[in-house]
C-alpha cells in the first residue's frame, strides 16, 4: 500500500513538474556559472584513453596499474545522488535498475574497499555531510571519495566543514556531474507552488526534507560558491580533486529520457546551456579544481543501468581512468 501511494505521489508530482516545465519562461542569465578556468581542463588527458568515443579498457588498464601502488590500502566511499535511495531500494526488489553497486563489485575485485556510504539521499546537504564526516572520523583511512550529483555538494559541504584532522584523512576526490551552481529544475519546481506542494510531499513521506530540494537551486548554490570561493581555492590546493562534468549532443537509446530534458533546459536557457539533461555543464566544473568535459553522456549513464535502457558506457572503466587521472594530473 505505501508503494502504491509513494508511486501515485511521484506520478502527481512529475506530471505537474512537466507542465510547469512547459510553462516557465526562459531562465535567467544570472543563474549562470562562471566559465570554467581554461587552464585546468585536463579533458584531452581523458580523450587519450577513447578510441572512436568509447572508452580504451586496455589503456585504463594500464594506467590503474601504474598507480596502483598509491591506492592500495585506500578505501573508496561513493556518495550517491539526490532520489538514489528509491533507485537502490528498486534495484534490491525488483532488479530492474542497478545504481553504483557493479563500480562498488569491480572496486572490491581489485582488492580495494568499497562501499556506498549511507547518506539519506532525500536530506539536505548539511545533514549528509554529517553522515559523511562521521564515516570518515570513524575510519582509519586514507579515503578516496567518489560522489554523484547532489552527492558533491554534500562531499563539498563535509570538506569545507569538518575538522583538520578529519578532512586530513581523505586523498582524493572524484565528483561526477555535481550541480556545483545548482539546476534550474530545481528553481522551477520550488518556484512553482503546486509543483513544490507536491515534492514536499514527496520527500516528507520518503523520510527527506524539502531543504533538499531547495539545496539544489542555483540562486542558493551560487550564494555559496561565492561565500565559500577562498575556501574551496584553499581546498583545492591541498587535495587532488577531478570534476567530470558531461552534456547531450544528441538521442541514443540510453539518453532518451534525459535527452528530452536537455532539450528543454536548452530551450529555456534560449539554446545556450549544454547540459547533461539535469545539470548545466558549467554547473558540474568545481572552481579551482581540474576538470573534464565528456561529450554524449547523460546524467544517468555515470552510475546507473537498467534492464530497459542498456547503458553503453563502461563505468567501471570510467571509475578506474578518473581514479587514476586524479591522482596523477599534478605530474602532467
Amino acid at each position: 500500500m505505501r508503494i502504491s501511494w509513494l508511486r501515485h505521489r511521484f506520478g502527481l508530482l512529475a506530471a505537474a513538474l512537466a507542465a510547469a516545465l512547459l510553462a516557465a519562461p526562459p531562465l535567467a542569465a544570472s543563474g549562470r556559472a562562471a566559465e570554467p578556468d581554461p587552464w585546468l581542463d585536463a579533458t584531452e588527458r581523458y580523450q587519450e584513453f577513447l578510441v572512436e568515443g568509447r572508452l580504451d579498457r586496455s589503456r585504463i588498464e594500464i594506467l590503474f596499474s601504474q598507480v596502483w601502488g598509491r591506492l592500495e590500502g585506500m578505501t573508496l566511499l561513493f556518495v550517491p545522488s539526490w532520489l538514489s535511495d528509491q533507485a537502490r531500494a528498486a534495484s534490491d526488489s525488483l532488479g530492474v535498475i542497478e545504481y553504483m553497486d557493479a563500480q562498488v563489485a569491480a572496486m572490491r575485485r581489485t582488492g580495494l574497499a568499497a562501499e556506498i556510504v549511507a547518506i539519506d539521499s532525500e536530506a539536505s546537504v548539511p545533514a549528509n555531510a554529517q553522515v559523511l564526516e562521521r564515516r570518515v572520523r570513524s575510519g582509519e583511512g586514507p579515503f578516496c571519495l567518489i560522489s554523484h550529483s547532489k552527492g558533491g555538494l554534500d562531499t563539498l559541504e563535509f570538506l569545507l566543514r569538518s575538522d583538520p584532522a578529519t578532512r586530513d584523512k581523505v586523498a582524493c576526490w572524484v565528483a561526477l556531474q555535481a550541480p556545483f551552481a545548482g539546476s534550474p529544475f530545481a528553481d522551477i519546481a520550488s518556484d512553482i507552488e503546486p509543483v513544490r506542494w507536491m515534492a514536499r510531499e514527496l520527500l516528507t513521506a520518503l523520510g527527506g526534507s524539502e531543504r533538499s530540494l531547495l539545496d539544489l537551486r542555483e540562486d542558493t548554490r551560487r550564494a555559496y560558491m561565492e561565500t565559500f570561493d577562498k575556501d574551496i581555492e584553499r581546498l583545492a590546493a591541498g587535495l587532488p580533486i577531478l570534476s567530470f562534468a558531461t552534456y547531450l549532443d544528441g538521442p541514443q537509446l540510453a539518453t532518451l529520457p534525459t535527452f528530452a530534458t536537455s532539450e528543454l533546459m536548452q530551450l529555456l536557457g534560449g539554446g545556450q546551456r549544454p547540459n547533461d539533461g539535469l545539470v548545466p555543464l558549467d554547473s558540474a566544473v568545481l572552481p579551482h579544481a581540474p576538470y573534464i568535459v565528456a561529450q554524449g553522456i547523460d546524467h544517468n549513464m555515470t552510475t546507473t543501468d537498467t534492464l530497459v535502457l542498456k547503458n553503453p558506457l563502461d563505468r567501471v572503466a570510467l571509475t578506474k581512468l578518473l581514479l587514476a587521472l586524479v591522482l596523477t594530473l599534478d605530474e602532467t
